[in-house]
Order: C-alpha cells, then sequence, then structure tokens
C-alpha cells in the first residue's frame, strides 16, 4: 500500500504517520504540506516520511497522486478562529480544493480518498447524541467548509474510488508540532503558564473530543477497510464527550489549579453531542485507546520540557493564526493564503 498525506506535516500529521507506519507497514508513506506551520514545531523530532513534497494542496497535480493507492486530505484552515479572518479562504481550500483534488485523484488512479472531517458539522446539536444521517447545522465557516466538501464527495466515490469522510471530535494531545489553539491543549498550557484556568463562557457547551493518535488509529482503519462508495463516520469515543465546565475541572483537578467559570463571554452556541455507535460497529480493534488523565499528563510532562516557548504563548507560534498573520504580514503567503511563489507539482 502507497499512502500519501495530505498537509502532513502539520498538527496531525506526523502523529497519524507513526499510527499508519506501526499499524499497517506500508509500502510507502509521503506526504505535501503547504508547510505554514513546520517553524512552530516544539521537539525536534524524526520525519516518519519517506518523501515531502512542499506545495498549496490548491496546486497537487494528477503526475504527483498517479503514484499512490490512498491519498488522505487533512490540509485545511484549521479552526473557527482562522475561519472567521479567512472565510472565502477557508471554503476554497478546506470544500473546494477538497473536491478538486479528489477528482485529480480518482483520475490518476487513486483507490481510496480519507477526508477529515468534523463533528462540528452539527453545529448546535445540544445534548441529543448525533448519529451520521442527523440534520447537519454547520455554524462557523469551518464547519460549513467540512460540510459542504462531504456534500461535494460523495458523488465522486463509486466501486472503484472509495471515499471515507471521518468526522473527527476535537482533537487534543500531544505532537511534536503541538497546536495550543484547541480547547484540552489551551486549559493544559494555561494551567502551566498561568498557574489557573479561566473560562469565559458558561461552560455548558457539549464538546466531544479525540486523542491525535487515536486520530492515527481511525485514519489507519479507513486505509485497510474493505469498502466502496462512500461513507462518513463520527470517530470520538463517550468518555471524550464532555461539557466545556467538567472539562475545565477534570484539568485543573489533575494539574492541582483552580478553575473558574465567568460566564463573561459571549454564548457559545456551539454545542453538539454525537454518537460514535457507527464507527465502534464496524473498527473493532482500531476503537480510541487513549484516557484524558493519561493525555493531560502526557502535555505536562512534555511542555515542561519546551516552558520557554510557552512563555506567552497566545501572541505566539502556537496559536495558529497568529501564524498565517505573520506570513502575510512579512509577505510570506498572500490574502488567499497561497505562497507567493508557487510552482504546481
Amino acid at each position: 500500500m502507497k499512502i500519501l498525506i495530505v498537509g502532513g506535516t502539520g498538527y496531525l500529521g506526523p502523529v497519524i504517520a507513526d499510527r499508519i507506519l506501526s499499524l499497517l507497514k506500508p509500502e510507502k508513506l509521503d506526504a505535501i504540506d503547504a508547510d505554514w506551520f513546520t517553524a512552530a514545531a516544539l521537539a525536534e523530532y524524526k520525519s516518519p516520511f519517506n518523501k515531502i513534497y512542499k506545495q498549496d494542496k490548491r496546486l497537487i497535480s494528477e503526475d504527483v497522486l498517479k503514484h499512490y493507492d490512498v491519498v488522505v486530505d487533512l490540509a485545511a484552515v484549521s479552526n473557527d478562529p482562522m475561519g472567521a479572518d479567512f472565510e472565502s479562504v477557508t471554503m476554497e481550500i478546506n470544500c473546494k480544493a477538497a473536491v478538486n483534488l479528489a477528482k485529480t485523484a480518482k483520475k490518476a488512479g487513486v483507490k481510496r480518498f480519507i477526508f477529515a472531517s468534523s463533528c462540528s458539522v452539527y453545529g448546535a446539536a445540544g445534548d441529543q447524541r448525533r448519529s451520521e444521517n442527523a440534520e447537519k447545522n454547520p455554524l462557523t465557516a469551518y464547519a460549513k467548509s467540512k460540510w459542504e466538501a462531504e456534500v461535494g464527495l460523495e458523488p465522486l466515490a463509486n466501486e472503484h474510488f472509495s471515499i471515507i469522510a471521518l468526522r473527527f471530535a476535537t482533537a487534543c494531545g500531544w505532537s511534536p508540532t503541538f497546536r495550543a489553539d484547541l480547547v484540552l491543549n489551551d486549559f493544559v498550557a494555561t494551567a502551566l503558564t498561568q498557574k489557573n484556568i479561566v473560562v469565559l463562557s458558561d461552560g455548558t457547551p457539549w464538546r466531544p473530543l479525540v486523542h491525535v493518535r487515536d486520530i492515527g488509529r481511525a485514519v489507519a482503519w479507513a486505509a485497510q477497510v474493505q469498502q466502496e462508495g462512500f461513507s462518513a463516520y463520527n470517530v470520538g469515543s463517550n468518555i471524550w464527550t464532555l461539557t466545556i465546565r467538567d472539562l475545565a475541572s477534570k484539568v485543573a483537578e489533575i494539574l492541582n489549579v483552580p478553575y473558574e467559570i465567568t460566564g463573561q463571554g459571549s454564548t457559545d452556541k456551539r454545542s453538539y453531542c454525537v454518537s460514535f455507535d457507527k464507527f465502534e460497529s464496524v473498527a473493532q480493534g482500531w476503537l480510541p485507546l487513549e484516557q484524558v488523565d493519561s493525555a493531560v499528563a502526557e502535555m505536562r510532562e512534555q511542555l515542561t520540557l519546551h516552558q520557554e516557548k510557552l512563555h506567552d504563548f497566545r501572541h505566539g507560534s502556537l496559536i495558529r493564526l497568529n501564524m498565517l498573520r505573520a506570513k502575510i504580514k512579512h509577505c510570506e503567503l498572500d490574502a488567499s493564503l497561497m505562497p507567493v511563489a508557487s510552482i504546481k507539482i
């Protein structure tokens, strides 16, 4: 099996690659990445990839894709704050470019396309668990782009070109390319630097979480499962589904710091519980294994080794929106987040 991960050097990619190598032992595992965030890596690590192409997702050609059996699309404008700043670009990259990439992969003879979607497509779903066929109510540019991408991808699938959309819960956990702009990661980084956790909302929204290593397990499963056509799966677990209040309380207890729910911020309508029954029924042996307590402890251990980079992290490279703004300011990216000098490969 020859696998290509698009967006492979970001927060998720190195950890997913390690899981794929361990569980599948593919003949070849390569990556393509626009290289927006490589400089933000907290820890040195040996690249798990045979080859890394530096290229924007919007410019990938059939000549590259024809060498692979499986293409994994992780590349995205990857959270709500970035989507708010770059709304049209978010739709262009996360949706339009994803569909175009799948079309090109299909034309190149790729057999399987795995799309990193999101449970945020359910939007304001409250405390009723949403299955894959439930009504979608995406509230943000990011969530809308993921749902519209799925809509565009589904008609492309057939018996020769299968597409699996993995609707991941909110990612969390340690990676050498660590991000602090994810709720659990933020709570841990805040607890370590400020010795407390302050939640500005009322803490009632539900958030399902999934560890980066369990995301890797799910991608590895999707790469090898026998399946035709299009399918979508919610990926996470019930034990990782918590309200923001309960999550803050849990992290505070583990790290022995106080926490406060102020309720002073705007109401967060992004609240959703989802059902993971479908994934659990078909992916036995590949299901999430990580625990919240051990995930927090691992992040504490690793982040403590990099205290100098953690200082004032909200204004630094651990917040990805800061990186994008800086690259535009320094003329590395244009307003469309395209490299100033781009060459199609």
